[in-house]
């Protein structure tokens, strides 16, 4: 997701994650951990700063480029299965 840096606060992000205060800097730790954003917490004023968010829509678009990608595995696995089942053979 692209976007301009943006600051947050603690208790704005609790509202939709529908937890208490003292949870919230644990999800954005754990979300930092996780890759799925990039971001500076503030204890001190109470905000986060994201710089950088993963997508986290899954519509057509994205279920057509897990098919290509499913496909190119299979087709991967048959080969080297192909490859090491002739190459067992005397």
């Amino acid at each position: 997701m692209n976007f301009n840096t943006a600051s947050l606060s603690l208790s704005l992000i609790m509202r939709p994650l529908q937890v208490p205060a003292a949870e919230v800097e644990a999800w954005v730790v754990q979300a930092i951990a996780e890759g799925l954003i990039d971001a500076r917490m503030d204890q001190t004023t109470a905000t986060v700063t994201v710089t950088r968010a993963m997508q986290r829509e899954f519509g057509q678009p994205q279920w057509v480029q897990l098919q290509g990608k499913l496909r190119a595995w299979r087709d991967n696995v048959a080969s080297l299965l192909s490859l090491v089942d002739g190459s067992a053979r005397p």
